[in-house]
């Protein structure tokens, strides 16, 4: 539920689910959980204190704090984590998905993002945002876009539109800007749903996606050239969640 300062109440969650009466209250799921009313909805009652209802789609752990998490939820937005319950600083409305710190300035430097890749910056720490989506194509993306900040230079990220886009001027570029980076082979279809850096090239030109439709590419050399890992006889047509490098060989995957 949100707060309203004005006149110290709850109101109710948008996107009602389920309805039920309980003598003269009603019950009402949601969204933002479980609310009720006594007076007809004039007054809401919010009873998710100690339940969880928030469905979480992707989160990020501060690279040296692990008590401070930037997470996505759905129809719950993205928030700051601080390492108590009683502190979730919300960072946008509607629905939360991913996000990445930098690993240089992880306490003032994160980019995090609404759905359909509307991506923000933020380099004081939450307090101020700016958009960062110029140069992604303003239709077609993934309702939970991935994106992922390289951790050997903040300014180099990733996005995963129908297709891979790389910025090079993240948090020093006025806008930061994006530009198509992966491979011209890609079906038409797909969907990028999952993004990973080798660990072990510092120069941050090795990186792998995954897709909605089960395609694998890897590159080694900033997007020039990409190799095809998806065999259709190994791995089977599904949606990648995740992927992650070996932590010192970046041929295994």
């Amino acid at each position: 539920g949100h707060y309203d300062a004005q006149n110290r109440s709850f109101y109710i969650h948008p996107d009602q689910q389920a309805f039920a009466w309980a003598g003269s209250r009603l019950v009402v799921g949601n969204d933002g959980g479980i609310f009720s009313t006594t007076d007809n909805g004039t007054n809401w009652n919010n009873h998710n204190t100690s339940l969880a209802t928030i469905q979480v789609y992707h989160g990020s752990v501060h690279p040296t704090r692990p008590d401070h998490a930037l997470i996505g939820a759905q129809d719950n937005s993205c928030s700051y984590w601080r390492g108590t319950n009683s502190f979730f600083q919300e960072l946008t409305g509607g629905d939360g998905t991913d996000s990445s710190y930098s690993k240089q300035n992880p306490d003032t430097k994160w980019i995090y993002s609404d759905q359909q890749l509307a991506i923000y910056r933020t380099t004081d720490g939450g307090t101020n945002r700016t958009d960062a989506t110029s140069g992604l194509p303003t239709s077609g993306a993934p309702f939970v876009g991935r994106i992922l900040i390289s951790p050997f230079n903040e300014n180099v990220a990733l996005a995963g539109h129908t297709n891979l886009y790389r910025c090079n001027n993240l948090f020093n570029g006025d806008p930061a800007s994006w530009a198509l980076n992966g491979p011209t082979t890609l079906p038409a279809a797909s969907t990028v749903s999952a993004l990973a850096f080798g660990p072990t090239d510092t120069t941050g030109n090795t990186y792998a996606f995954g897709t909605g439709n089960g395609e694998l590419r890897m590159t080694s050399d900033g997007g020039a050239t990409w190799r095809d890992v998806f065999n259709a006889s190994d791995l089977p047509n599904r949606y990648v969640n995740n992927l992650v490098f070996h932590p010192t060989d970046a041929n295994v995957l």
